[in-house]
């Protein structure tokens, strides 16, 4: 879920969607993009793409067994 918010774009106000983004919206949307993506540039230059593959590896298995847990919890007797 989380990664489709990240990589979705904010409403477009021609898509007939009751949900309109202003302009002052849409230009705090795209300085805070163009910012953010700076950051991460500058963050992330010269790291070799095979180490933040691994680097990623773990926080992907997190994320996996975090959705997983309430449903394990659930599945416990006594819980």
């Amino acid at each position: 879920m989380i990664d489709g918010l990240i990589g979705a774009e904010p409403p477009a106000p021609d898509e007939g969607s009751p949900v309109r983004i202003t302009d002052a919206s849409r230009k705090r949307y795209d300085t805070t993009d163009a910012e953010t993506k700076a950051i991460a540039a500058r963050v992330y230059a010269g790291i070799p793409s095979d180490e933040l593959v691994a680097v990623g590896r773990g926080p992907a298995l997190l994320t996996g067994r975090v959705s997983r847990e309430p449903t394990a919890e659930a599945a416990t007797p006594g819980h």
